[in-house]
């Protein structure tokens, strides 16, 4: 009999041990570590940790309501991966990530626990009261993702979030024919587009148009050529939608440029990138450089290049 119970307590011990959820001198408590990683890029490598960002993170249980939201600094992780801790009773639950939603520039409503839904978070450039908007400074990563995670209070539990950059980078270059300097302050760059409010997925709502004008603005001269040099920020750009691209010149010239910027971008995706959607090739760039070439004697753009690839403008109001 006394060999019975000892085998007993053996494997009483053992089942107590392999649990995380009691804390032992000798044993860590269970860790739960949501990792972020941004490789939705044109590398298709992870970026995060080159320049790791403050995060919030939001979560929701698995009827969708509100829980909690962990903000703060990315830290590096004990599997070399940058992410939080979380500390959450065992559940299955829904993790939404966004990185650079600063009150600064960004309006996020305030989440109340179990009421508020998954479809309550916004994410909207904060504007004028009317609802219009000139966005004329730069703009920061504006990072987003998805994921889930189940928690158990017996094991270890790792959710991985990937993200996608929603700011683009347009920097924009004026080449006149003859070569000839232009005067900075006599031209003035905007998108307009209908992307300053996003809903937890990322996917955009319907609001007041935003218009982004140039926060960089300056002549350039190298090797002997002088162009004119303008960058603009914009928030996501949506294959099924307008961004319309307006370049406006002083002394009663009026726009010289009125084009739908979309349709010109989904032009010059590469045939290396054929099997990837137009919304992925977007999103995927952060950055595109547009260099335009401008008839001198009518002050008019004649042509647009966007890496090797050239087209002639016949219709400006494409």
């Amino acid at each position: 009999m006394k060999r019975s119970y000892g085998k007993l307590l053996a494997l009483v011990l053992v089942g107590i041990g392999s649990s995380c959820s009691a804390v032992y001198e000798n044993l860590d408590p269970c860790q739960h570590n949501v990792g972020f990683v941004y490789d939705y890029n044109m590398s298709f490598a992870d970026a995060f940790p080159a320049s790791p960002m403050p995060m919030n993170l939001y979560v929701f249980d698995q009827d969708s309501l509100f829980v909690t939201t962990y903000s703060g600094s990315a830290i590096e992780l004990s599997n070399g991966m940058y992410g939080m801790p979380v500390s959450m009773p065992a559940g299955s639950y829904h993790l939404i990530a966004w990185g650079g939603n600063t009150e600064d520039l960004y309006e996020t409503p305030a989440l109340t626990a179990g009421v508020s839904a998954m479809k309550d978070l916004t994410v909207r450039l904060r504007r004028q009261e009317n609802g219009q908007l000139q966005q004329a400074q730069g703009l920061d990563k504006l990072l987003q993702g998805v994921s889930s995670i189940n928690i158990d209070s017996t094991d270890h539990s790792q959710a991985t979030v990937h993200l996608m950059n929603n700011t683009k980078q347009l920097v924009f270059i004026i080449q006149t024919d003859d070569g000839n300097a232009l005067n900075p302050e006599d031209y003035h760059f905007s998108i307009t587009a209908q992307n300053g409010k996003m809903a937890f997925n990322n996917d955009m709502l319907e609001d007041f148009p935003v218009t982004y004008t140039e926060f960089v603005k300056s002549s350039m001269s190298q090797d002997g050529l002088d162009v004119l040099k303008a960058e603009i920020n914009t928030l996501r750009l949506m294959a099924d939608q307008e961004a319309r691209l307006q370049i406006f010149a002083n002394e009663s010239k009026g726009n010289i440029l009125d084009i739908d910027l979309i349709a010109y971008l989904k032009m010059f995706k590469s045939t290396y990138y054929s099997n990837m959607s137009d919304q992925e090739w977007l999103d995927r760039n952060t950055s595109f450089n547009i260099v335009f070439f401008m008839d001198p004697n009518t002050g008019m753009i004649t042509t647009l290049q966007i890496g090797p690839w050239k087209i002639v403008l016949v219709d400006h109001e494409l």
